[in-house]
């Protein structure tokens, strides 16, 4: 239950207005779009970035492991989209890491307010774990997030900020 709700909200978060746009015309004049470049990703490719972000929420992996799998699902797209937006390889995959590592500890804080919640509630030993599992993989995204935020390139950067 609780990965399906880690999955609507990532769902809203990340896709809502990518998605809204995503039937939108690509260009709105020669030089600028209206698609935001993770937008640009195909149906598959979004809910695959739906859904390693609840993954990576749930279980923290490394930021190699991360690429691997980025190069794995969508890998083949970001050529294309990154040439669209000026952007090498290299900056999409920096880009969709840093999102999804960056959405991952949004989603871990909200989770975490609620287990401090039911903590409050219910003093048992399994909450206490429970919270105390999702603070430590928090800890761990903290981590991984700094690490990728000092790995953008600019491009990237401007792409994730889209």
């Amino acid at each position: 239950m609780r990965q399906l709700l880690l999955g609507i909200i990532v769902a809203g978060v990340l896709c809502g207005p990518a998605a809204a746009q995503y039937g939108s015309t690509p260009y709105q004049t020669g030089y600028t779009t209206s698609v935001t470049p993770l937008g640009e990703l195909s149906k598959d490719g979004q809910s695959w970035l739906v859904n390693e972000t609840v993954k990576q929420a749930l279980s923290v992996m490394s930021l190699s492991d991360l690429d691997t799998e980025i190069e794995a699902s969508v890998g083949k797209e970001l050529d294309g989209i990154g040439a669209h937006h000026h952007a090498t390889h290299e900056d999409m995959v920096s880009a969709i890491r840093y999102t999804i590592v960056g959405k991952a500890r949004e989603l871990l804080v909200a989770d975490i307010k609620e287990r401090q919640k039911l903590y409050a509630k219910d003093k048992s030993d399994d909450t206490m774990l429970d919270l105390q599992g999702a603070v430590s993989r928090k800890t761990r995204l903290d981590q991984l997030y700094d690490q990728a935020k000092r790995r953008l390139s600019r491009a990237a950067s401007e792409i994730a900020a889209d």
